[in-house]
């Protein structure tokens, strides 16, 4: 009877160690599933801040590429509004040609006023550049660019009788 409680026994051990081997090695499987799905879903979040900085640097280049664009075209603006300006202000000297250009160098304050002016590339003919010399002084203050970052306090603007 001992014998037959024994093996009785040995049985029911045999069985508890089987069933905690099974339990554990369903354990560690679920540890191991648990384990991949975390590192892919660590992998795909990675991937998607990724996706997203990169987004991000094409959007801002993109915004500064269309700002770098609507500077110039506000600069140019600016030259054109400068150019009719001074025109008011310029008097035909008599006898004088109606096809040259000159360039004239203009440092101005932030507010228009021109603070000093000097001829940069001659016309030829030092009675009309004189004459866009006294035209720039005449138009100060001179008008200042509707937007402010494309404002420089030195600037070389070609000169061209309409």
């Amino acid at each position: 009877r001992d014998v037959e409680r024994s093996r009785g026994l040995g049985d029911v051990y045999k069985r508890q160690r089987k069933a905690r081997e099974a339990a554990e090695k369903k354990a560690r499987e679920e540890a191991a599933r648990k384990k991949a799905e975390a590192e892919r879903k660590a992998k795909e979040e990675a991937k998607r801040k990724k996706a997203e900085a990169e987004k991000r640097e094409r959007e801002a280049a993109l915004a500064e590429a269309l700002s770098a664009e609507q500077d110039q075209m506000d600069r140019t603006t600016w030259g054109d509004r400068l150019a009719d300006h001074l025109q008011k202000f310029w008097i035909r000297p008599a006898g004088a040609d109606s096809q040259f250009s000159c360039v004239v160098r203009i440092r101005q304050s932030r507010y228009g006023d021109v603070l000093a002016r000097s001829i940069l590339r001659s016309c030829g003919n030092d009675f009309l550049d004189n004459s866009v010399l006294e035209a720039v002084d005449n138009a100060s203050p001179l008008p200042l660019p509707r937007n402010p970052r494309v404002f420089e306090p030195e600037i070389d603007l070609t000169f061209r009788p309409l």
